[in-house]
């Protein structure tokens, strides 16, 4: 309890300096699941590529290893690993 309040504070403390130096807030990884993404470069069956979400693009694959997303398909975010989102067609 006292380490996730610990965490909670910090990450409070740090997206405040972030936003004084650069004037936006920092993205934070775990209020991505579930939202809804844009594919910028299509993801091959079993491979990688690369959505738009929150303003910035992400290396992300597919929870289906058989489905592909073309430029432009929606995707939901299903979780991250890493800088990688895994990734479903919407």
């Amino acid at each position: 309890m006292f380490l996730q309040s610990l965490l909670r504070w910090f990450q409070k403390r740090r997206a405040s300096s972030w936003n004084q130096q650069h004037g936006e807030a920092p993205v934070f990884t775990e209020e991505m699941i579930g939202k809804t993404a844009s594919a910028v470069m299509a993801i091959s069956a079993g491979g990688a590529g690369r959505v738009a979400l929150k303003g910035t693009t992400w290396r992300a694959i597919l929870n289906d290893e058989t489905a592909v997303a073309a430029v432009g398909d929606k995707v939901v975010v299903v979780s991250i690993e890493g800088v990688t989102l895994t990734v479903r067609k919407e």
